[in-house]
């Protein structure tokens, strides 16, 4: 009985120990390093309001008879007033609400659009196949339709508003389906054989998404672009297949086609603007805990409703966080990420590939290793790093994706103007050169008889290079 009584004694001295080192080592933050302050000193430049396209962007939707920028102007100022007032507000109001009942909305259902058809790569032909539901949706879609078109007329795209909580994400899903209308319009011009005039208006749209592909700040808006983009390439790679080409239709096609700019494929400034956002995210989690930030508004609102022992939980949430989350000491952790993160950005296709696999099998250790050493210090804040910021290493294949869809398409355009048979398809392939090349490998495309397609194995969403990208011809 007397060991006993020594052991529950020492056992607790050691406990108690512990814990005390445990509260020492956690009593002080961090110091912001140099490198990861001057990640997130420098704003982007601003571009001037009346050209640029992002407050479009949110008065798209604008009743009819309203103008769209204008209207977009004023929701971007009350969004700025309601960010000053509370950068964190979590009640911030959807454009749909600001817009109202009476704003432009598509007039259809949903299977009159492509992206819900079997062959989401295939739009010209599903609208073609549709060709009477096509000219109903584009007839009662004019409005939708023309704003669309208007766009390719600003010379700019660039958020304005700061990367806080409050900040609303820019409403991409209307310009998405009035995309869609885009192409519902190109298959009806390819139907009346007017291919000089579908050809042109891919290229003025490609050339005002490049634009929000090099001048967005922000992840959303770089990898919409990347996706509208995509279904660019493939209605052009439609038409290729459809239309006989003149030497203009080449030209132009070869024109639409030209390799991204790195500014266009390059997502530093996104990861820049991630930087300032998960800022001012750790802020507010050393603030108030994972109470606000783990729960919807509606949540929160209700658990602020309930009696005292939510109460207590919330407060014992709060201090656990406060002593054992430092906001500075995890944001240093952060900010190299996000440099590292923009280094393998910066690199070629193949070297980029490389470092993926070694910065992969890092952050696999550092998962089978939550229990480690380093874990005294700052634990919530390592856990919260382990758990978001690896998925920001994989996000720079979707430009390498693009790039190399670009790439076929442009070596389709190839094979059609030089008449080439199946069977001389390979030999062609092996001879075309590095601007035809698989940007992960730099070898030449791959040839596939029985499919009649040209491809390459693009990088999948679990950063395999396993995901085959095809061009039919």
């Amino acid at each position: 009985m007397q060991n006993v009584k020594k052991i529950l004694k020492w056992t607790g001295v050691v406990i108690l120990t512990m814990l005390v080192l445990l509260l020492v080592i956690n009593a002080l933050d961090e110091k912001i390093a140099p490198e990861v302050a001057a990640l997130i000193s420098a704003p982007p430049a601003s571009v001037p309001q009346g050209e640029n396209a992002y407050f479009v962007f949110f008065g798209f939707q604008a009743p009819p008879g309203e103008d769209m920028h204008a209207r977009g102007v004023e929701m971007v100022a009350e969004y700025e007033k309601i960010i000053q007032t509370d950068p964190n507000s979590q009640t911030i109001p959807f454009p749909d609400a600001m817009l109202g009942e009476k704003r432009l909305q598509f007039v259809g259902s949903d299977k009159d659009l492509c992206r819900n058809s079997p062959e989401p790569h295939q739009c010209l032909a599903y609208y073609l196949s549709r060709s009477a539901d096509t000219t109903r949706i584009l007839t009662d879609n004019k409005l939708m339709v023309d704003r669309y078109l208007q766009l390719a007329g600003y010379p700019h795209f660039q958020e304005t508003l700061p990367p806080v909580i409050a900040t609303p994400l820019v409403h991409f899903s209307p310009m998405r389906t009035a995309h869609q209308l885009l192409l519902a319009k190109i298959a009806m011009y390819v139907k009346r054989g007017n291919t000089s005039e579908a050809l042109a208006m891919i290229r003025r749209d490609t050339i005002f998404l490049r634009r929000i592909a090099a001048e967005s700040n922000t992840l959303l808006g770089k990898l919409n672009a990347f996706s509208l983009l995509s279904a660019d390439m493939r209605a052009l790679s439609e038409i290729i297949s459809m239309q006989k080409l003149t030497p203009v239709d080449i030209a132009m096609a070869n024109n639409i086609l030209q390799p991204l700019t790195d500014q266009e494929r390059r997502l530093a400034r996104a990861f820049q603007f991630e930087a300032r956002y998960n800022r001012n995210l750790l802020s507010i989690i050393a603030r108030e805990g994972n109470v606000l930030i783990l729960e919807m508004p509606s949540d929160s609102a209700k658990s602020r409703e309930t009696g005292f022992m939510s109460r207590l939980d919330q407060q014992l949430d709060r201090l656990f966080y406060k002593l054992f989350f430092k906001p500075n000491a995890t944001f240093n952790i952060a900010g190299r990420t996000f440099i590292d993160v923009i280094a393998l950005d910066a690199m070629k296709c193949p070297d980029y590939v490389a470092r993926l696999k070694e910065r992969r099998g890092l952050t696999a250790e550092r998962d089978r290793s939550r229990i480690r050493l380093d874990m005294v210090y700052n634990p919530i804040g390592k856990l919260i790093i382990d758990d978001a910021l690896p998925a920001f290493y994989g996000y720079s294949s979707r430009g390498h994706n693009l790039d190399g869809l670009v790439r076929l398409v442009a070596l389709k355009v190839l094979l059609k103007e030089k008449t080439v048979p199946d069977s001389r398809v390979e030999q062609l392939l092996g001879t075309a050169g590095p601007r035809y090349a698989d940007p992960y490998t730099n070898r030449p495309m791959q040839w596939d008889g029985k499919k009649r397609c040209i491809y390459f194995n693009g990088m999948s969403d679990d950063l395999e290079l396993k995901q085959r990208v095809e061009v039919f011809l």
